[in-house]
């Protein structure tokens, strides 16, 4: 989830050609809507966004009964709030822009 639809194509175009099937979403409220009605094993969140930011939809995605791992990232990582704790399904913090291996690598390491 990016509110630049450059990325969003860049992200899905790299994940599908590595045999992921992807769902993307421009807004927080979207994103939250899909992660309540479909299951994800992962979601890419942007930290950074007009309506609603990275940590206010972690907290709501976080009451879901079906809380995906997650990603968070960032065009600046010292704007994430790092206080989140890292549970299971927090798996990493990136700072954009960012090589696109790093998801793949974080892929492989927890799925």
């Amino acid at each position: 989830m990016d509110d630049e639809e450059e990325l969003l194509e860049m992200f899905s175009e790299y994940l599908e050609l590595h045999g992921h099937e992807c769902v993307t979403a421009e807004t927080a409220e979207i994103a939250y809507e899909l992660l309540k009605t479909e299951p994800f094993d992962l979601a890419i969140l942007d930290y950074i966004l007009p309506e609603m930011n990275g940590m206010d939809l972690y907290v709501k995605i976080e009451t879901h009964a079906k809380c995906p791992r997650i990603i968070f990232m960032s065009g600046t990582i010292d704007l994430l709030d790092k206080s989140i704790p890292k549970k299971d399904y927090v798996l990493d913090w990136l700072e954009k822009p960012f090589p696109l291996d790093f998801i793949s690598k974080i892929i492989k390491a927890n799925f």
